[in-house]
């Protein structure tokens, strides 16, 4: 039974400004901030009993300044940027809303959600207490163990240990996150590492337990690799890959910007509010949420017996 969820705001208000129909109050977008209670109140459905907390990203983070590339061209890219501004321009009032529908926020000032994931997925797990992820960033899949699932609001996929190798290819999550430094990410503008794509991660995993078991081992191995074998199509790239200090210094920095374990945050900001039914109805009016207030009753239920 799931104790915790954790979930990744900026991923959700972002997945939910994308729907077909676009909602306006007067001239405030209210698109993304419908879908978002509509989202949270079907996860609460879900999870019935599960305390939510909302995960969000600070404006500036740690990552830009170790590295440029992250994510530069959503800048530049006009419709990118226009969705930003819509998530931007309704996320202060979205803040608002679960303030007074006493839903607790996190937000720790040079960190994503990401992070703040992965310090408190940490931290709940050490309490016992058993946390579902809800985001479509598949990053967090790092995260999965025993008493932490990934769960992807869209589709309703479920990642629990059980189901993470025919989920993700991987034996297991530490596996995942050194194949996903190995492919780069396209969505973070991160470059991959020699050319080696899914398929040679997943071939390369298959016959190593960790990546510098096989940069160690490569060089008496590789004579030896024949057709047929699982890394035989592979073999001029990952030797490619081994030889090049270029290569494996990307590796190692696609690794530190990827990964969400052992993350450690001193300034982590918890905004817990005070359920205020007048508060929360007043503001469902101005949105015109006419569909919540006519079934309040039943909608508000959802978040019964939540903390």
């Amino acid at each position: 039974m799931t104790d915790i969820l954790l979930i990744d705001g900026n991923s959700v208000m972002f997945a939910m400004q994308h729907g077909v129909r676009r909602l306006h109050a007067g001239d405030l977008e209210t698109t993304a901030i419908f879908g978002f209670l509509k989202t949270l109140r079907k996860t609460m459905i879900t999870f019935p009993g599960a305390s939510p907390m909302i995960l969000w990203d600070s404006p500036k983070n740690w990552r830009k300044s170790v590295e440029p590339l992250y994510k530069a061209k959503r800048s530049t890219n006009k419709k990118m940027v226009m969705v930003k501004k819509a998530v931007v321009s309704q996320s202060a009032i979205l803040r608002r809303l679960l303030t007074v529908l006493n839903v607790r926020q996190f937000e720790a000032e040079g960190f994503e959600a990401d992070d703040i994931g992965g310090f408190l997925v940490h931290k709940f797990n050490k309490a016992s207490k058993h946390v579902t992820m809800i985001t479509g960033d598949r990053d967090w899949l790092q995260l999965v163990g025993p008493l932490c699932d990934w769960y992807e609001h869209r589709t309703e996929e479920l990642v629990d240990e059980f189901a993470f190798t025919s989920k993700t290819g991987f034996e297991t999550p530490t596996q995942f996150l050194q194949a996903k430094a190995m492919q780069g990410d396209t969505s973070d503008e991160l470059p991959g590492v020699g050319g080696l794509g899914e398929g040679a991660s997943i071939a390369i995993m298959g016959q190593f337990n960790k990546l510098s078991d096989m940069i160690k081992q490569w060089p008496e191995m590789e004579p030896t690799i024949k057709a047929g074998h699982p890394l035989s199509r592979y073999k001029n790239k990952i030797t490619k890959f081994v030889n090049s200090v270029e290569a494996k210094q990307r590796l190692l920095m696609n690794m530190r910007l990827m990964s969400l374990l052992n993350v450690e945050i001193d300034n982590l900001v918890q905004v817990k509010g005070e359920y205020d039914e007048r508060l929360f109805k007043a503001a469902l009016g101005r949105l015109s949420f006419q569909s919540i207030l006519l079934n309040y009753s039943v909608w508000i239920s959802a978040f019964e017996g939540a903390e």
